[in-house]
C-alpha cells in the first residue's frame, strides 16, 4: 500500500469535512462535455505518479462526493490531493527553531525532497552560531578594553579620588568621551527595554521573535490562520530557556502575551489567555518528551522507521501450512527458554497459518477458553495475541492506537474536568490514568450492576492476594492489577475463564490487551463491562461490532461527542 493510500486512510475524517467544506478557487481547464476526470499531475514534493494514481482510486471508491458528476470532479481531486500531500509532509516541516535542535537521526527520517535543503540549512546554522560566538568575544574584549582605558585616565587626572568625588587642590576632570559614549549607549538601552510593572517584569525577555508571516498575522489580528505554528515557534523558544516550568509562569507568561497580542484570546475560558496557555503548556510536554527520549536513544512509537525484513529460519520452507504443522512448531518453540525462542519463525509461522486457525476459532470454539488455549498455546501469549489482533485487524496499527489514546484522553479531559490546566507535567502516571479510567467507568455503567460487583472488569490487589484471585472457566476476562506494598502497580494480568495471561502493566497497553483479548478469543462482552465497548468504538474505532449499551453509555457519547465538535 503506497504512503498516500494509508495516509489518506487516517485522515478520513478530515478528508470527509473537506469534501463538504472546501470551494474551488483554481479549477482546472475543462471541455463542456468532459466526464472523466483529467490526468492529475506528479506533485513535487516526494511522491511518484503511482502513489497518486493509487490515491485517486482510493478516494473515488470510498468518497461518493467524488462520485457525483454535477460537481468540478477534476479540479476537486486535484485540490484533495494537494490537501492530503501538505497533511503528508507537514511533520517535515523545518522552522528555525527545530533546525537548533536537528540531529543526524532527524534528518535520515525525513522524506527524500527534504533531506538536501534541511542539510544546507543546517550547515547555514552552524556557520551563523560560529560568527556570533567570535562576534561575542570580540565586544567582550573591546569592553574590556574600554574599562582599562577609563580607569587609566580616571587615576591620571584624580589621583587617589573615590569615585564621585575630586581630590583637594585639583581641579575637576572633563569629561572622558569613552565615557561619555558609554553612559549615553547606557540610557538608550535602559529606555528600550524598561521592564513592565509586576510580576511580568522578568518575562519581557521570554517573549520570542517570531517568523515574519506570524508577525504580520499578530499585528492584523488574524493569527488563527496560522494557531499551530504560531504555538510551535513560541514553544520551541521558551523550551531553550530551561526555567519555564511553574504554573504561576504560565498564569503570568499568558496575560503578558495576551497584553501584547489581544488577538491570542479566546472567549471560553474566564480568563481570555488561558487556552493558549493550555496549548502552549501540551506543545512544550511533547518538544521536552521528544529532546529526552533522544537523549536517551529512544525512537518515538509515531515515527516512521524503516522496517528491516528478519532472516527467517529455514524451517518454514512453504507458504501455506496446516494448523497442526503450525501447532508443532509452536509447541517445539514455547517450550525453549525466552532467549533462545525465534522470533522470526513464530511470527511468519503465525501469519502463514493465520487463516486456518481463525477459521478454527469461529467456528468450532464453543466458549471454553481453556480449552481453546491448550489447543492453541500461542493464544495464550500477550505478544502474540496482539499480532493476531493486528492481522484480524490490518488497517490498525500501534502509531494509531497510540494516537486514538491521546485524542480520547483529552476529550475526556473535558468532559470529566480531570485536566491539569497549566501545569507543565509529563502526563498522567498509572495510578492518575487508572483514576480517570474508573471515573469513566462509573459515568456509563448499568445502574443495577448485578453480578458485576463479584468480578470488576478492573481491579487492584496486593501480592500476597494475588493466589486468591479466583477465576471459574465461565468468568469473563478481566484486568488484575498487582501492587506491591509501597503503592506501585509491578504487574498486570489478563485473568478469567480459568487461564491468565501477564500483559503490560502500563494502564494504556494492559487495556487495550484486555480488548485485543476479546477480539482474538472471539468473546462477547459482558452487558456489565461498559467500558470494553466504549474502547471498542472511540480506541479501536469499531462500531459494526454491537454490544448491549446502558443509558448511562448512551447519555455520556452524547456528550462525549460533543467535544469533538468543539
Amino acid at each position: 500500500m503506497g504512503r498516500l493510500r494509508s495516509i489518506a486512510k487516517e485522515l478520513h475524517p478530515q478528508i470527509q469535512h473537506f469534501l463538504e467544506t472546501h470551494t474551488i478557487t483554481n479549477p482546472l481547464p475543462r471541455g463542456t462535455k468532459t466526464e472523466v476526470p483529467v490526468d492529475i499531475q506528479p506533485s513535487n514534493l516526494g511522491f511518484n505518479e503511482e502513489e497518486e494514481d493509487e490515491l485517486v482510486s482510493y478516494l473515488c471508491l470510498n468518497f461518493t462526493k467524488l462520485q457525483d458528476f454535477s460537481v468540478d470532479l477534476p479540479s476537486l481531486i486535484k485540490d484533495l490531493i494537494h490537501f492530503i500531500q501538505m497533511e503528508a509532509v507537514k511533520d517535515n516541516e523545518m522552522d528555525g527553531f527545530s533546525l537548533f535542535n536537528m540531529t543526524e537521526q532527524d534528518i535520515f527520517l525525513m522524506l527524500p525532497g527534504k533531506v538536501g535543503p534541511a542539510r544546507k540549512i543546517l550547515t547555514l546554522v552552524t556557520q551563523e552560531k560560529e560568527k556570533w560566538k567570535q562576534t561575542e568575544e570580540t565586544c567582550k574584549g573591546e569592553q574590556n578594553v574600554i574599562e582599562a582605558l577609563e580607569g587609566t585616565a580616571f587615576k591620571e587626572e584624580d589621583g587617589l579620588s573615590t569615585p564621585g568625588t575630586v581630590a583637594s587642590g585639583s581641579t575637576p576632570r572633563a569629561a572622558s568621551p569613552v565615557s561619555d559614549a558609554l553612559k549615553e549607549e547606557t540610557s538608550t538601552c535602559s529606555q528600550e527595554h524598561k521592564p513592565l510593572p509586576g510580576p511580568s517584569c522578568d518575562l519581557a525577555s521570554f517573549i520570542p521573535t517570531y517568523s515574519p508571516l506570524i508577525s504580520d498575522l499578530l499585528k492584523t489580528g488574524e493569527i488563527n490562520k496560522e494557531w499551530d505554528k504560531f504555538i510551535e515557534e513560541t514553544a520551541y523558544y521558551l523550551a531553550g530557556k530551561g526555567n519555564f516550568e511553574t504554573r504561576g509562569i504560565y498564569a503570568d507568561f499568558g496575560r503578558l502575551m495576551y497584553q501584547k497580542f489581544p488577538c491570542i484570546g479566546h472567549k471560553a475560558f474566564s480568563d481570555p489567555w488561558k487556552y493558549f496557555n493550555k496549548k502552549l503548556s501540551q506543545k512544550l510536554r511533547n518538544i521536552r518528551w521528544k529532546w529526552n527520549a533522544r537523549s536517551k536513544g529512544i525512537v518515538p512509537s509515531t515515527t516512521k522507521k524503516r522496517k528491516l525484513e528478519p532472516v527467517l529460519n529455514n524451517s518454514v520452507p512453504k507458504e501455506q501450512m496446516t494448523m497442526a504443522e503450525a501447532d508443532k512448531i509452536f509447541k517445539e518453540q514455547l517450550s525453549k527458554p525466552d532467549k533462545n525462542i525465534d522470533r522470526a519463525l513464530m511470527i511468519k509461522t503465525q501469519r502463514i497459518s493465520f487463516k486456518e486457525r481463525r477459521n478454527y476459532v469461529e467456528r468450532k470454539h464453543d466458549g471454553d477458553l481453556k480449552e481453546l488455549l491448550r489447543k492453541l498455546p500461542i493464544l495464550g501469549k500477550a505478544d502474540y495475541v496482539e499480532r493476531e489482533f493486528f492481522l484480524m485487524k490490518p488497517g490498525l496499527s500501534k502509531a494509531i492506537i497510540s494516537d486514538n489514546w491521546t485524542e480520547m484522553l483529552t476529550r475526556l479531559d473535558k468532559v470529566l474536568n480531570t485536566d491539569n490546566g497549566d501545569e507543565d507535567e509529563a502526563g498522567p502516571g498509572n495510578k492518575e490514568l487508572l483514576e480517570v479510567i474508573q471515573k469513566l467507568e462509573c459515568k456509563i455503567q448499568f445502574f443495577h450492576k448485578g453480578k458485576s460487583a463479584k468480578n470488576p472488569l478492573i481491579s487492584i490487589v496486593k501480592t500476597s492476594e494475588l493466589k486468591k484471585v479466583a477465576t471459574k472457566r465461565d468468568d469473563p476476562p478481566r484486568l488484575v492489577f498487582v501492587e506491591a506494598d509501597n503503592g506501585t502497580l509491578i504487574n498486570a494480568f489478563v485473568v478469567g475463564g480459568g487461564i491468565e495471561m501477564e500483559v503490560n502493566m502500563n494502564i494504556k497497553d494492559a487495556l487495550a490487551h484486555l480488548v485485543y483479548s476479546y477480539y482474538v478469543w472471539d468473546l462477547t462482552y459482558p452487558k456489565n463491562y461498559q467500558l470494553l465497548g466504549f474502547l471498542q468504538v472511540y480506541l479501536l474505532g469499531d462500531e459494526k461490532n454491537k454490544f448491549v449499551m446502558s443509558q448511562n453509555y448512551l447519555k455520556f457519547t452524547k456528550l462525549f461527542g460533543e467535544t469533538d465538535k468543539e
